[in-house]
């Protein structure tokens, strides 16, 4: 009996362990959201933002959140559409700060700061959300504020955590819920929004073409240095690492504005591919898009024309690293068939 007992409190113990209470409070270092824009194109478009660092606004103590756009290139093979490449366009710096377990924005027209979160509201709790951006520009039908109200909460386990998770709407929507007209979503604690980074209120009150093109649909990647990744759903090729990091921003056209011209072809390719160089290189690297290193070799400074030789990697996408004698480092990048 007392074996039986045991056994049953060290399985409680276990699934008390597996499901953690999260305590790393909102946006630690190295804290990462991705959302998915509903876009009509083949492959879609993303908002990404990223703590920066503490700092003062206003006399505020704030963090500063970097927001990007992400928009994949894609080109055709066989009439069939594939992922060329993605280019990260800063887009606007947010500010936030916490107090009592409220999270607040700052809005630039007003200069002000407004609610954003409260983690502690409670189901049938009310909070006055305001627009955050000029979302719909000079529309009078979009509201400077309005109500968004807890309709239920449950838990969610990301990890080995386990987070509160808030279902919210514009409370004008309760009455008029069959029209299907306003944003609904879900806030996850000490994270943010399941749907947007911040609530935006009766987007549907814009022109719904400009919602259909630009409004955020779904949290596809989070991660943060204390609890790690939590959250990784994107499903085109690129994956969500590659949105992320630096290996993945080497594809960015940016990236090579001060690199000597160099000509890779054919591309995509199958078992190797030629290189022309303006200036003598003196080897490469090959990494997959998570940055893992794949393949790497010197190359002759005698010649103009370089081969190099790709019969064993895997079909997809790969980031080409290469050298010149003045050791300047500058990447391509090509598809293995």
């Amino acid at each position: 009996m007392k074996q039986v007992l045991f056994i049953f409190l060290f399985l409680i113990s276990q699934g008390l362990a597996a499901q953690q209470q999260d305590t790393s409070g909102f946006c630690p270092t190295g804290s990462i959201w991705v959302y998915k824009h509903a876009v009509q194109m083949y492959f879609p478009h993303y908002s990404m933002f990223s703590y920066e660092k503490d700092t003062l606004l206003n006399g505020q103590a704030v963090k500063k959140i970097r927001h990007d756009r992400v928009a994949y290139d894609y080109q055709y093979q066989n009439q069939q559409p594939y992922i060329a490449g993605h280019t990260i366009s800063w887009q606007n710096d947010e500010f936030l700060y916490e107090q009592n377990d409220s999270i607040y924005f700052y809005l630039a027209d007003s200069q002000q700061f407004y609610l954003l979160h409260d983690f502690s509201a409670l189901v049938g709790d009310s909070l006055a959300i305001q627009q955050h951006r000029n979302a719909c520009g000079n529309n009078s039908n979009y509201p400077l504020q309005d109500t968004l109200a807890i309709l239920e909460q449950d838990t969610l386990t990301l990890g080995q955590w386990a987070f509160k998770r808030s279902y919210y709407n514009i409370s004008s929507s309760i009455l008029e819920d069959s029209t299907n007209q306003y944003f609904k979503g879900k806030i996850i604690h000490n994270i943010g929004g399941e749907t947007s980074f911040f609530p935006y209120p009766n987007l549907r009150l814009c022109d719904p073409n400009v919602y259909i093109q630009g409004q955020t649909t779904d949290l596809v990647c989070y991660q943060d240095d204390e609890r790690g990744v939590l959250i990784d759903e994107v499903q085109e090729e690129w994956g969500c690492q590659s949105l992320i990091t630096s290996v993945a921003q080497l594809a960015d056209p940016s990236m090579a504005q001060n690199a000597p011209q160099v000509k890779l072809f054919p591309n995509p390719t199958q078992a190797q591919f030629y290189l022309q160089s303006q200036q003598p290189l003196l080897r490469y690297a090959i990494y997959q898009l998570n940055g893992q290193l794949v393949q790497q070799g010197s190359l002759s400074n005698s010649q103009e024309n370089y081969q190099i030789a790709v019969p064993n990697l895997p079909a997809g996408l790969y980031i080409l690293q290469l050298e010149n004698e003045q050791q300047e480092v500058f990447y391509q990048k090509f598809r293995k068939q």
